[in-house]
Formats: C-alpha cells, sequence, structure tokens
C-alpha cells in the first residue's frame, strides 16, 4: 500500500502540501497545476489516507459498506455533466474501499426512496444539493451517517466550495474588462431561492457596485428547473431592452443556451455583451467563441465525500468537518476578444 511520502515524491511536492490538498485545507494557497500533480500521484499509486481504510471484521477481512448516493433529479438536471463528475469521483473512491454504491433520485415521491435504501440496508448516504430540508431529515431517519455535497446540515460532514468568492471573482475579472452594466443568471429548483446561488449573487452584486456599476434588478434571471428554453426566452427578451455589457451564468450550460439566444439576436460575444459560466465542462473549450468559465473540482468532491463518509462509517470522525475547496478562472475569448467594452 502507497505512502504519502511516496505520493509527494511522484508528484514533486512535500508530503504537507499533499496533506493539505487531500484535505481540501483552504488556508494554504496551492496552485492549480500542484493539485492536479497530487491528485494524479494519488490515483496512480491508489493511494488511500490512513484515517479512511477500512477496517477489519471479525474474520479479518476488510469491512465493506453499502454506500448511498441521493440527488434531487430533473430532465434538466440528467443532461447536466456536474453530476456525472461528482459520481465519477464518488465510485471512483468507493471502489478502493471495496464498498458498493447505490443511486435514489428524488423527484417528488420521497416516501419511496426511503422505502428503497430501507430495503437495501444503506449504512450511509451522500447527499447531492439541493434536497428540500424535510426531504433531508426523513432520509436521516433510516441511516445516521451521511455527507452533504454542495449543502449543508447541523452536525454533517461537508464538501463544498466557495460560491461567495465565485461571485466576486466573476465580478473582478468583468470590472478589469472595463464593464459597468451587468446581467445575472441562475437556476432555481425549488420555490425559496437556493441559499449557495444566492451567496454568489450578493457576492457579485456587492462587489460590482462597490466598484460603482450596476446590476439592475431586472437583470437578475432565476430559470425554473433550469430550464434551458426559459433561459434562451429570458436571454432574448433582455437583449432587446438597453441590454447589459456582460452576463454571468451560474452553470455552463445556462451560458451556452445564452449565446444561442444571442446569436440569434444578432448580437456578437464579447464585443456586444460578454459571458462567463460556472464548471468548465468539455464542450466550453469548443462554443463559438469559446467560454470564459470558473472551473469547479467536482470529481474532488465526489472522492473527498467518500473519504469522509468512509471515516464516518469506520469511527475514525470525530467533529463534523466543512471543507471548502478552492476554484479557478479560465478565461476564454467570451469575455476578452473583439472590441473593448469603453466602446459600448
Amino acid at each position: 500500500m502507497s505512502t504519502i511520502r511516496e505520493v509527494a515524491k511522484a508528484a514533486g511536492v512535500s508530503p504537507a502540501t499533499v496533506s493539505h490538498v487531500l484535505n481540501g485545507n483552504t488556508n494554504f494557497s496551492t496552485k492549480h497545476e500542484t493539485r492536479e500533480k497530487v491528485w494524479k500521484a494519488v490515483n496512480d499509486l491508489q493511494y488511500i489516507p490512513v484515517s479512511t481504510r477500512s477496517k477489519k471484521d471479525g474474520k479479518g477481512k476488510e469491512k465493506s459498506w453499502n454506500i448511498g448516493t441521493v440527488l434531487y433529479i430533473t430532465v434538466e438536471k440528467m443532461s447536466d455533466p456536474s453530476f456525472l463528475a461528482i459520481l465519477q469521483g464518488i465510485e471512483f473512491q468507493l471502489k478502493k474501499y471495496n464498498s458498493s454504491i447505490s443511486s435514489f433520485r428524488v423527484s417528488h415521491e420521497i416516501d419511496e426512496v426511503i422505502q428503497s435504501m430501507a430495503d437495501q440496508h444503506i449504512d450511509g448516504f451522500i447527499c447531492m444539493q439541493p434536497l428540500e430540508p424535510h426531504h433531508i431529515s426523513k432520509l436521516k431517519n433510516i441511516c445516521k451517517h451521511v455527507v452533504m455535497i454542495d449543502g449543508y446540515l447541523p452536525n454533517c460532514d461537508s464538501v463544498s466550495y466557495d460560491h461567495y468568492g465565485i461571485g466576486e471573482m466573476a465580478a473582478q475579472h468583468f470590472l478589469s474588462l472595463g464593464h459597468q452594466r451587468f446581467a445575472f443568471m441562475c437556476g432555481q429548483d425549488f420555490t425559496d431561492p437556493d441559499p449557495f446561488q444566492e451567496q454568489t449573487l450578493n457576492a457579485f452584486r456587492y462587489t460590482i457596485q462597490k466598484a460603482g456599476a450596476v446590476l439592475p434588478e431586472e437583470f437578475i434571471l432565476r430559470i425554473p428547473k433550469w430550464r434551458q428554453s426559459i433561459a434562451y426566452t429570458e436571454v432574448q427578451q433582455m437583449m432587446q431592452k438597453d441590454h447589459p455589457t456582460a452576463l454571468f451564468c451560474t452553470s455552463d450550460l445556462l451560458a451556452i443556451t445564452s449565446i444561442g439566444a444571442i446569436n440569434a439576436c444578432g448580437y456578437k460575444i464579447p464585443s456586444d455583451i460578454a459571458l462567463m459560466g460556472i464548471t468548465n465542462i468539455e464542450a466550453t473549450s469548443y462554443t463559438t467563441p469559446p467560454l470564459t468559465t470558473i472551473s469547479l473540482p467536482l470529481v474532488e468532491l465526489g472522492k473527498k465525500a467518500a473519504d469522509l463518509l468512509i471515516a464516518r462509517l469506520n469511527g475514525m470522525a470525530t467533529l463534523p468537518e466543512r471543507i471548502l475547496y478552492p476554484t479557478e478562472l479560465i478565461v476564454r475569448a467570451s469575455t476578452i476578444g473583439g472590441s473593448s467594452p469603453a466602446s459600448f
């Protein structure tokens, strides 16, 4: 079995750096390239952190666990590569622990999901936001071990990324290019706004207002159930008004839909309006123009969630952990090509 020193040697970093990357320690600044080298070494060497290695059962064999993943799913979400990336990370890590995984998709009939989980004797579950609070409460009644991905639940482990920091990062990039009039688009799964989407919005709005720029209320677009057809129509209607010069979308899929709507209106990106998304899915490199986006470490989130849950099941964890992963701005032609916004 590989050691942390072997991982450090393969990645060309110190053991302390490996530890910071694996634990998602945001108190230490680690370059994206360094994190990639560490995770590659971890995967190549099949390294398993000591705190999460499986315990032995009474016969000296490694104890295996039956893990459930729970997510709220719609037709639109099923086409979102973000979910697949997180699940890939979870599945990759659980294989190291000789543990099985079952996926439970919640739409409306939560009681059916609970019964199914009970029938399969789930030992612990990883919850992928968003779910209604009462859904999670019911799930916890049958299984006390839970890790939240991009969500929060008292007394539970969670892994996420800095939503507020993402809003600041996007605003600062647009402001550095001279933009003064903005729009913001996010998806909304339930009647009430998603608190994490609101964190991003608040940071985005505060940062641009502090710089003397504006985000008109009419240009804050909340798309029910992340429906692409609604997003397309909303953007077209926005472009028929005194439109903004910069649009920030909280998913790449919404941003890609916006490209089509803007092009259909006869406007050019970024000379008429600059555009940015979030996630850095593969398609963003091939849009016209290529899409500026904020990259999210989704596979790493999935891996870390699995590590936390296995540690909890093995009795190795004490206080709940809340881990925030760093994100990275990927600048492409949808914000930096064409004319300067100073000419708008």
